[in-house]
């Protein structure tokens, strides 16, 4: 994307964001996208503001319950790949006592 011109590199930045933030994590099985604003975005254009007849018809409240329940399922999901992580990178230790 960059090649040998370091110095366009800012320029290509929001590409780069974009393309991290709609990429699925391993610990969530989600993209980070889809963890803040409960959306799948496939392109840039996804984050154009919908139009007004369309923003009325949502319902407010299952909204923010479908978000919260993503929140307590990514919350729940990191704290089992860390218990996972610590679990493992234990697995050979001593136990040491003083």
């Amino acid at each position: 994307m960059i090649k040998k011109n370091l110095k366009v590199w800012e320029d290509c930045l929001p590409h780069v964001e974009f393309a991290y933030n709609r990429a699925i994590h391993s610990t969530t099985q989600m993209c980070p996208f889809e963890v803040v604003y409960g959306l799948k975005l496939i392109t840039p254009l996804d984050l154009l503001p919908l139009p007004l007849q369309e923003c009325t018809n949502m319902e407010a409240s299952k909204r923010v319950e479908y978000v919260k329940s993503i929140h307590m399922k990514t919350k729940q999901d990191i704290e089992k790949k860390s218990k996972h992580y610590a679990a493992k990178a234990n697995k050979n230790r001593k136990r040491v006592t003083f």
